[in-house]
């Protein structure tokens, strides 16, 4: 499996502190979700190596976990598999599943990789029961972009700060909650540090008058230089003391990074 950035490789030695808190704030999603998907029929969207999807299953009645690799589902399927786990690659945006299947759907730094948004929320409303819930997390584009600035990660479409993304998901939810996603200052410092400057260094060519094709053959570029330079985080660095558990959820944070939507679906 090929360490895109994009997925989490349970067993990949961590680059650096940045690195490592992604690696925690990943983990602490899917420990959150098992609040709600306790005796549940659970859709993982973006299911990726599958860690998470073994993490539902311990609670949930079954879970099918859905990506659009072949390698990444592949994996899954091969390290972590369990008797009420399914997974199984999709095309095309659409969903193989009846209305009203889920009794959850998880769909966790998925939605800024998506290009056709409404497609992809209109399938997860179908595919969920009335009174069902939608738990995404998304990266919080106030800590990452200015105003004007088209996303820096050369696998996002859009990225959206908490205004936008309330606005875009209540076209399908009356009742969404958005919380924030962070930790401690020391924990989250390097992640904030690394997006600050990213979104400088990539400058003029994220800024909406350069065309895709530009943007992304010059962040391909910057993407290549960063991976020819091996990066191993220290086994003794401080930042290894913290642990998913400190990963924060909570409407009002000091310091952030991310953020979880949780929508639930009208009862009919």
């Amino acid at each position: 499996m090929e360490d895109t950035s994009e997925r989490i490789i349970l067993s990949e030695q961590k680059k650096n502190e940045a690195d490592y808190y992604v690696y925690l704030l990943h983990l602490a999603s899917y420990n959150y979700a098992t609040k709600y998907a306790k005796g549940n029929k659970v859709l993982d969207y973006g299911c990726g190596t599958g860690y998470g999807s073994k993490i539902l299953s311990k609670v949930a009645e079954s879970v099918i976990g859905i990506d659009i690799s072949s390698e990444a589902i592949i994996y899954a399927q091969n390290n972590f598999g369990s008797p009420n786990t399914y997974y199984l690659k999709i095309e095309n945006g659409f969903l193989p599943f009846n209305d009203n299947s889920f009794d959850l759907i998880t769909s966790f730094q998925v939605i800024e990789h998506i290009y056709d948004t409404k497609q992809y929320l209109n399938e997860i409303e179908r595919v969920l029961k009335p009174g069902g819930l939608f738990l995404l997390t998304t990266p919080d584009r106030e800590t990452r972009l200015f105003t004007f600035q088209k996303p820096w990660n050369y696998y996002h479409m859009k990225e959206y700060s908490i205004l936008q993304l309330k606005n875009l998901l209540s076209n399908w939810f009356n009742n969404i909650i958005i919380l924030k996603i962070g930790g401690n200052k020391q924990l989250i410092y390097q992640e904030l540090r690394r997006r600050k400057f990213t979104k400088i260094i990539t400058l003029p060519f994220t800024l909406s008058i350069f065309p895709d094709v530009m943007r992304k053959f010059f962040l391909g570029t910057l993407k290549k230089l960063y991976y020819s330079k091996p990066q191993i985080l220290a086994v003794d660095n401080d930042i290894l003391k913290y642990t998913a558990k400190d990963i924060i959820f909570n409407h009002e944070l000091d310091s952030h990074t991310d953020l979880l939507a949780i929508c639930k679906k009208t009862e009919k």
